[in-house]
C-alpha cells in the first residue's frame, strides 16, 4: 500500500473585499463573473501553501459590484519541493477542499449586505489540470 500524503486546511478567510452599490446603473451594464485561482508558496516553509480565490463580479439588476480575495492556507506532511507536483495537487485537491468555503462566504456576504445572494456554480477542479 502506498504511503498516503496528508494535506490539511489550516485557516481560511477573506483578505480583501470591495462590495459596492451602483445607484445609477447603465442599461449597457451586463452581468459578469470572473474567477481566478492563485497558488502562493511560502518561501520560508515548503510545507505551507496558500490557495487564493479572486472574484470580480457585477450584478446589473441589483447594481452590485463585488471584488474579493479569499485565502486558504494549507499544510502538508511532505516536502513539496521533492515529492509531488505542487501545481497539480493545489489546483485540484486543495482548490476542491477550499472552494465550498469561498462559495458559501460569497453567498452569505452578498445576502447579509442586502443584495440578492450571489451563488457561485459548483466546479470540477480536476478537469482543469492536464495529466
Amino acid at each position: 500500500m502506498k504511503d498516503q500524503k496528508l494535506i490539511t486546511l489550516k485557516s481560511f478567510g477573506c483578505s480583501s473585499l470591495t462590495l459596492e452599490k451602483n445607484i445609477h446603473p447603465s442599461p449597457e451594464d451586463k452581468n459578469r463573473l470572473g474567477l481566478d485561482l492563485f497558488i502562493l508558496r511560502d518561501a520560508t516553509n515548503t510545507n505551507l501553501t496558500t490557495v487564493r480565490f479572486r472574484i470580480n463580479a457585477y450584478h446589473s439588476e441589483a447594481g452590485m459590484s463585488l471584488k474579493a480575495d479569499y485565502d486558504c492556507l494549507f499544510e502538508t506532511d511532505f516536502d513539496l519541493n521533492q515529492e509531488v507536483d505542487p501545481e497539480k495537487i493545489f489546483k485540484t485537491n486543495a482548490a476542491a477542499i477550499a472552494f465550498p468555503y469561498f462559495r458559501a462566504y460569497i453567498t452569505q456576504i452578498t445576502l447579509l449586505s442586502g443584495f440578492p445572494p450571489l451563488i457561485l456554480p459548483t466546479f470540477n477542479f480536476s478537469s482543469t489540470v492536464s495529466e
